[in-house]
């Protein structure tokens, strides 16, 4: 059953990818797996700039949100 229902799934994922480069036409599916996308990004980024303000606070610094997380991750800061 399992099997079934992943070939069902990817069966509609290639005629979701065929309609959507040829016709251009945006699916439920689609739209809904880019407003997950956009949110994820839009949390990972939020998440990245608390980081840096908290570097930024506690060093007295004012790095731009990449060099503080570069600096973070060569354990400078």
């Amino acid at each position: 059953m399992k099997k079934i229902c992943e070939l069902i799934s990817l069966v509609i994922f290639k005629i979701d990818t065929v309609l959507y480069k040829t016709l251009g036409i945006v699916s439920s599916f689609r739209r809904d797996a880019w407003t997950r996308q956009g949110k994820r990004l839009q949390r990972d980024l939020d998440r990245e700039h608390s980081m840096r303000d908290h570097l930024n606070a506690f060093n007295g610094t004012s790095y731009t949100t990449k060099q503080a997380l570069a600096l973070k991750d060569n354990n400078v800061l």
